[in-house]
C-alpha cells in the first residue's frame, strides 16, 4: 500500500479490485473535522501573517518611490521605468479608423478601431490562436506568425464593400509594435525579458522592431504584397493610460491588476536623467512604463513575504524575480491559499480521513475560487461547499468554510493593499495627492474580485489619511486596441510631409511640443489623406481566442463535432465537448463576435439591441389574424451568444410541472424537475448584485447553484417602486402572495426577478461558456460570419441516411459554398428558426411541401417547423406622480450621460440592471367552458397561466416625449395555439415564412383578458394606488371591449420554442427523440429551444441553458466520455 503525503492511498486486492484507503492522524476517530475553536485559533495566526498595517504600507511606499526614482535615473534597474517615447495626453478630438494588433500570452488579436472623438470609440476584432509551441519556438518564427495573421485580417477587411479600410495604390499601413522593451526612440527597442510563459529564444536583448520588419519583408516576398510599415513600439499598459485619459481626462495613472501587474503614468522629461543625452525638450511629458511587478526582486527587503510567498517564488520558472507581482497578481493568490490549506492538512487540522490528493497539485486552486468564496451570499456557505466537493472531492464543515472565506479575504485584502502602495508611490512622486486624480485600472482581479477596488481605496486612505479619498480608481479602457490606435494617430504625423514640423518629429530627431496638441481640423485633414495605422501590441497577459472569420484559418485535420450556431445552447455544447482535449469541436456562427461591443455589455441597453439592428436576424411574422392583421418583428440574436447576447436577461426557469411534463411526454425521466437539478447546479453561478446589497429574503439560497458558468444575480440598483410592489403583496396576499424565489419550482406569486448579470455586465453564453480560458483550448474553434445552408448526406448508418456534411457560406451570401465533415456528429443549435430551417433545406421535413418549393425530399418528417409557440404580451399603463421612472433614463441626456459614466467607471448606477425588477405569476380561474373544451393549458396546479411583468416606466428604443408611467405587461405564458415555420423558396438565404399564430385560440384570448383584469386588481393595492394616477389605456370591462384592446395593443415577447420538438422514441410525431437525435436519420442532434415540446411558464432562456447542459451530457454519454 502506497500512502500519499496527505494520509491517503489505495490498495489492490488479489481479485484486482482497487480500494481507497484513508489514514487518520488524529487521535479522535469520531472527529473527522476541526472544531470551530481550532479554526478560530488558526485564523488569528494567519491574520497576523497576512495583515498589512498602515505604518508598514507607508514604509513600502517610500521604498517603492526610491525604486521608481532609481529606475528613472539609471538604466538596467530591477524596476526599469521604461521611457515609451509617447509624449503627452490626447485631447479627446482624435478621430479615424485604425488597425491594432495585440499579441497576448496565448493569442493574437487584430482590431479595427474606430476612434470617434469626444472619448468615444468602437472595435471590431478577430483573434488567432497562439500555441504553446509557438511561444517557445524561435522568436523570428513568432513574428512570422504575426505577419501572416495581419495579412489575413487586412485582406478580409479590405474586401468588404462597406469597410472603412480603403487604401489608394501605393499606400501602406504604418505599423506600431507594443511590448516590454528598452527604447531610445519610438520605432525601435530591445526586448528586456519574456514573461508569463513566453520563452521564444533569440529574442531577448534584440531589437524586436527589426525582427518584426524582417517577418513583414519575408511575408511580402511570399504573398506578393502586405501593405504594412512598422512605425512605433508602444507598451500595452501605456496604451491603457492613453485610452483611459481619452475617455476621461482626469486619468493620470493606469494599472493592471490581473494575471500580472503593471503601471504607467506621464513623467516630466526633466525628471528622467537617464535619457538627458537624447536632447529631448525637458518641458515635455513622456509616458513611463514602470514594469513594477519586479519591485523588491532578488533582495526581498521591503515586501512582507511569508513562507508561502517564498515557496511560490522558489517553485516558479524565474525564482527571485517579479517579487511584487507574486504577492498581488491573480496568477498566485489561489496558490498561496492552497499552500496554507496543505500545511493544515499536514498538521492534521483539516480533512482528517479524507483523500486530499487533488489539492496536492500546484496552482489547482484557482484565484477565481477566492472570489467565489468571498461573494458566497448564503448562511451555510453553499458556494464553498460546491468548490471543495466538486473540484476536490472533500467534505467541509461550516466552521471550516468560514475559515476558508476569512482566509481568502485576508489574502485578497493584502493584495489590494499592496496594490495601493504601488499607486501611492506614483501619486506621492508626482504630487497628485492635493488635486487628486483618477487611476484607470484593468485586469481580472480589479474587474471581478469582490471588493478589490474598495480595498485599494481603503489602503490609500490608510496611507494618506483622508486626502487619500482624492485618488479614485475606475475601469480602464482597452490599451492594446484603443490606446494603441490613438497613439498611432500621432506616429502618422512624421509620415506626412505637410506635417513634418518640429512638434511632430520623432525623438531623438528633435522633439518640441506634444504630439497630442493637434486641432480637430488638422486631425481630420490628416486622417482623410494619410494611410491607415496599425499598432501591434506584444503584452505578456493571457487571453486566447479561437474566434476566426475566414474558413481558411481553420485547421486541416477536421473536427469530431460541428456545432451549428454559437447561440445560447450552442456555446454550452461547444464548451462541454471541448473539455475533453481529445475531442475537436467547431462552432459555426452566422453573426459576428460579441467582443468589444459596449451596447451588448450594458444591461439597461437591452431594449435597444433589437429589432432592426446588426445584432438581430430581423425576421418578420406573417400578419396575425387575432391581432388585427398586424405583423411583428420576430427577434433572434445574430451575434455570438445568440439571443442571450441581445435579450432582456430575465431568468425564470418555469415550474417543476413544466419539466415533469417534458419527462412524461417523452418517456424519459431524465427531463424531470428532480433530475435536471444537477444541470442547474452545473451552469448557474449565483452572484451578488452590482451594488452588493443584502439579498436576504429576496431569494432562496437552496434553490440555486454557486459554482457554475453563467452568473445569475438580483437587481443592483434600487427603484422607487420596489418597496411599493412588495407592500402590495401583503395588502392583496390571496391573489398576489409574496414568493421568495420564483425559480424554486413553484413560481406562483410576486417576487424578485433575477437576471444573467455579472458585476453590472450582461453574462451571455458567449461571455460565460466561451470565456478566454475556454477559447484557449486548442481543440476548439469558433467560425463567425458564416451561415450554414444545409447538412448533406455522407452515406448510411444503421439503415438511415447519415448527415455529417455541413455546407456553409459567408453570411449574407458571397457565392462560395464550403463543406466540412463532422467525424462524429453534427449538432444543430441554430435556434427556433435556424435549426428547422436548415433541416428543411436539407430535405428533411414534409415531403410534399419540400417538393413544392423545389427541394428534393430525403426524409419525410412533417413535424419540422410545426408546433411553434411563443408568448404574447399586452401593456397596462398608468401615469404616475413621480419623475423617477425609466422614461427619464432614456430621454434625459444629462441623466443618461451620468448613468453611462457610472457604468463605465465602476459598473454601478442605473445601467447595471434590466428594466424589470419584479414579476408575478398567477393562475386564471376556470370559466367552466374553455378548460372543459381545451383542457388546462398549464403543466400542473403549481404552474401559472399568466405573468405580470412590472415596470416602473417605459424603457424601449424610444419613449414618449412627456409623461411618467407605471406599466404591468400581461403575458400569456401557457398559450394553446401553435404556429409554423415554412420555406419561402429553395434559397437557403431567403427568410422563411413565420406564423406564430398569436392568440389564435379563444382560450389564449381568455387568458389574456383575465390577466389584464388581474393586473388592474393589483393596481388597486393601496401601495400602488397612491402611486399611480389616470390609466393611459382604458381597455374596458366587457369581454368584447378587452378583446378589441388586445387586438390593437398586444404584441410578442420573443420567447419562441417548439419547431423541432422532442417526443417519445415510438411517437409518430415530433422531430427529435428524447436523446435529441433527429428521427429517421443518423449523425445529427438538435440542442436548442426548438426541441421544447411546450413553452415553459417562464422566460425561456433558463430552460434553454438546462436543455443545453443535459443535451450535451447525452452526447458525451453516447460517445463514452
Amino acid at each position: 500500500m502506497v500512502l500519499s503525503r496527505r494520509g491517503s492511498g489505495s490498495i489492490t486486492l488479489a481479485s484486482g479490485q482497487t480500494l481507497a484507503m484513508h489514514h487518520r492522524t488524529h487521535d479522535e476517530e469520531d472527529l473527522p473535522h476541526a472544531t470551530k475553536k481550532t479554526m478560530a485559533d488558526h485564523l488569528r495566526k494567519y491574520e497576523s501573517i497576512f495583515t498589512l498595517t498602515p505604518q508598514r504600507m507607508r514604509m513600502i511606499v517610500e521604498a517603492f518611490k526610491e525604486t521608481l526614482e532609481l529606475g528613472l535615473t539609471k538604466p538596467e534597474q530591477v524596476v526599469p521605468m521604461i521611457p515609451t517615447f509617447v509624449f503627452g495626453f490626447p485631447n479627446g478630438n482624435e478621430v479615424g479608423d485604425y488597425l491594432a494588433v495585440d499579441l497576448g500570452g496565448t493569442n493574437l488579436r487584430v482590431c479595427l478601431v474606430s476612434v470617434q472623438g469626444e472619448g468615444k470609440f468602437e472595435i471590431t476584432q478577430t483573434k488567432y490562436r497562439l500555441t504553446e509551441e509557438q511561444k517557445q519556438d524561435d522568436g523570428q518564427k513568432l513574428f512570422d506568425f504575426c505577419a501572416e495573421c495581419l495579412k489575413t485580417f487586412v485582406d478580409s477587411n479590405l474586401a468588404e464593400e462597406e469597410s472603412g479600410l480603403k487604401l489608394k495604390p501605393g499606400e501602406t499601413l504604418p505599423l506600431g509594435f507594443t511590448h516590454y522593451s528598452s527604447q531610445k526612440r519610438i520605432d525601435h527597442g530591445e526586448l528586456i525579458r519574456w514573461t508569463k510563459g513566453f520563452g521564444a529564444p533569440n529574442t531577448e536583448g534584440k531589437d524586436v522592431a527589426e525582427m518584426f520588419r524582417k517577418s513583414l519583408e519575408k511575408y511580402l516576398a511570399r504573398i506578393q504584397e502586405l501593405p504594412v510599415k512598422l512605425t512605433a513600439l508602444i507598451n500595452d499598459t501605456t496604451g491603457t493610460l492613453i485610452a483611459s485619459h481619452y475617455v476621461n481626462p482626469k486619468t493620470k495613472i493606469a494599472c493592471i491588476f490581473g494575471t500580472g501587474c503593471n503601471a504607467a503614468y506621464m513623467e516630466h522629461v526633466k525628471d528622467i536623467p537617464k535619457i538627458k543625452n537624447l536632447g529631448i525638450d525637458e518641458e515635455a511629458d513622456m509616458a513611463i512604463n514602470c514594469e513594477w511587478g519586479a519591485f523588491d526582486s532578488f533582495e526581498h527587503e521591503h515586501l512582507p513575504r511569508t513562507k508561502y510567498d517564498a515557496i511560490v517564488d522558489d517553485t516558479s520558472n524565474k525564482p527571485g524575480e517579479q517579487a511584487f507581482e507574486k504577492l498581488i497578481s491573480g496568477r498566485y493568490l489561489g496558490e498561496i491559499l492552497r499552500l496554507v490549506i496543505c500545511e493544515l492538512i499536514d498538521e492534521g487540522v483539516l480533512f482528517l480521513g479524507q483523500n486530499t490528493y487533488k489539492l496536492e497539485n500546484p496552482y489547482v486552486f484557482d484565484t477565481a475560487f477566492l472570489s467565489l468564496m468571498e461573494s458566497d451570499p448564503t448562511e451555510e456557505l453553499l458556494m464553498i461547499i460546491g468548490i471543495f466537493s466538486h473540484f476536490f472531492a472533500v467534505e467541509t464543515t461550516l466552521a471550516e468554510r468560514q475559515f476558508f472565506r476569512a482566509l481568502a479575504m485576508l489574502i485578497g485584502r493584502r493584495a489590494a493593499r499592496l496594490s495601493a502602495c504601488g499607486i501611492a508611490a506614483i501619486v506621492s512622486k508626482m504630487n497628485y495627492l492635493e488635486e487628486g486624480c483618477l487611476v484607470g485600472a484593468d485586469g481580472s482581479l480589479y474587474n471581478k474580485y469582490p471588493g478589490f477596488a474598495d480595498r485599494i481605496h481603503e489602503g490609500l486612505v490608510d496611507i494618506f489619511g483622508e486626502k487619500g479619498r482624492n485618488i479614485t480608481t475606475c475601469h480602464a479602457e482597452d490599451g492594446s486596441g484603443v490606446g494603441s490606435a490613438i497613439i498611432a494617430v500621432f506616429c502618422s504625423l512624421k509620415l506626412e510631409p505637410a506635417h513634418q514640423s518640429a512638434a511632430c518629429a520623432l525623438p531623438p530627431l528633435g522633439y518640441n511640443g506634444s504630439w497630442f496638441d493637434t486641432s480637430p481640423d488638422v486631425m481630420r485633414g490628416l486622417l482623410n489623406s494619410a494611410a491607415l495605422y496599425v499598432v501591434l501590441s506584444l503584452s505578456t497577459r493571457f487571453g486566447a481566442s479561437a474566434i476566426v472569420e475566414d474558413p481558411a484559418d481553420l485547421p486541416s485535420g477536421g473536427f469530431d463535432f460541428i456545432v451549428v450556431g454559437g447561440g445560447t445552447a450552442g456555446n454550452i455544447v461547444a464548451n462541454r465537448l471541448s473539455e475533453n482535449p481529445k475531442v475537436s469541436v467547431l462552432v459555426i456562427e452566422a453573426g459576428g463576435s460579441h467582443e468589444g461591443i459596449e451596447d451588448l455589455k450594458i444591461p439597461f441597453y437591452c431594449a435597444r439591441l433589437t429589432p432592426a439592428t446588426r445584432w438581430d436576424w430581423n425576421y418578420t411574422t406573417t400578419p396575425q389574424v387575432a391581432l388585427n392583421g398586424r405583423s411583428f418583428p420576430f427577434q433572434r440574436g445574430y451575434v455570438l451568444g445568440g439571443s442571450s447576447s441581445v435579450n432582456t436577461m430575465a431568468y425564470t426557469r418555469g415550474s417543476s410541472d413544466d419539466y415533469d411534463r417534458y419527462a412524461n411526454i417523452t418517456g424519459d425521466p431524465g427531463w424531470s424537475w428532480n433530475n435536471i437539478q444537477k444541470y442547474i447546479q452545473r451552469f448557474e453561478r449565483w452572484t451578488q448584485p452590482a451594488d452588493q446589497h443584502n439579498t436576504t429574503g429576496q431569494f432562496d439560497p437552496s434553490a440555486h447553484g454557486y459554482i457554475g458558468v453563467t452568473s445569475v444575480s438580483l437587481s443592483g440598483y434600487p427603484l422607487d417602486t420596489d418597496k411599493r410592489i412588495l407592500e402590495a403583496t401583503s395588502q392583496l396576499p390571496e391573489e398576489f402572495p409574496y414568493n421568495q424565489d420564483l425559480n424554486a419550482g413553484k413560481p406562483l406569486g410576486v417576487g424578485w426577478c433575477p437576471s444573467t448579470i455579472n458585476n453590472g455586465e450582461r453574462d451571455s453564453s458567449a461571455t460565460s461558456y466561451l470565456s478566454p480560458d475556454v477559447l484557449r483550448r486548442r481543440n476548439l474553434y469558433v467560425l463567425v460570419n458564416s451561415q450554414v445552408t444545409r447538412i448533406l448526406v455522407t452515406g448510411t448508418k444503421n439503415g438511415k441516411p447519415d448527415f455529417r456534411n455541413v455546407e456553409f457560406t459567408c453570411s449574407g451570401g458571397c457565392g462560395v459554398r464550403h463543406t466540412l465533415t463532422a467525424k462524429k456528429e453534427v449538432i444543430l443549435s441554430a435556434g427556433v428558426v435556424g435549426s428547422p430551417f436548415i433541416l428543411l433545406h436539407s430535405g428533411i421535413g414534409n415531403s410534399s411541401e419540400l417538393s413544392g418549393v423545389g427541394i428534393k425530399p430525403i426524409v419525410h418528417l412533417p413535424s419540422v417547423g410545426r408546433n411553434l409557440s411563443d408568448h404574447t404580451v399586452s401593456p397596462n399603463l398608468w401615469l404616475v406622480n413621480s419623475t423617477s421612472t425609466l422614461e427619464n433614463w432614456v430621454r434625459d441626456p444629462a441623466f443618461a450621460a451620468n448613468a453611462l459614466s457610472s457604468w463605465r467607471d465602476n459598473r454601478t448606477g442605473p445601467f447595471v440592471d434590466i428594466p424589470i425588477t419584479q414579476v408575478g405569476f398567477i393562475r386564471v380561474k376556470d370559466d367552466g367552458n374553455l378548460f372543459a373544451k381545451y383542457g388546462d393549458p398549464s403543466a400542473g396546479l403549481d404552474s401559472p397561466h399568466v405573468e405580470l411583468v412590472i415596470n416602473n416606466g417605459i424603457a424601449g428604443k424610444t419613449v414618449p416625449p412627456t409623461g411618467n408611467f407605471f406599466n404591468i405587461g400581461v403575458v400569456v405564458v401557457t398559450p394553446f395555439a401553435r404556429g409554423s415555420l415554412v420555406l419561402n423558396s429553395s434559397d437557403p438565404l431567403e427568410y422563411p415564412i413565420i406564423d406564430p399564430a398569436y392568440l389564435k385560440s379563444d382560450l389564449d384570448m381568455f387568458l389574456m383578458r383575465e390577466g389584464i383584469r388581474s393586473a388592474q386588481r393589483f393596481a388597486t393595492a393601496p401601495a400602488i394606488k397612491e402611486y399611480v394616477g389616470q390609466a393611459v389605456y382604458t381597455p374596458g370591462t366587457t369581454d368584447e371591449e378587452l378583446n378589441d384592446f388586445i387586438r390593437s395593443n398586444g404584441t410578442n415577447l420573443h420567447h419562441p420554442v417548439g419547431t423541432a420538438a422532442m417526443s417519445s422514441k415510438d411517437a409518430d410525431y415530433g422531430v427529435v427523440d428524447p436523446d435529441l437525435r433527429v428521427k429517421g436519420i443518423s449523425g445529427v442532434r438538435v440542442i436548442d429551444a426548438s426541441v421544447l415540446p411546450f413553452i415553459p411558464s417562464g422566460h425561456t432562456m433558463a430552460a434553454t441553458y438546462i436543455f443545453g447542459e443535459r443535451g450535451v451530457d447525452l452526447v458525451k454519454s453516447s460517445w463514452g466520455f
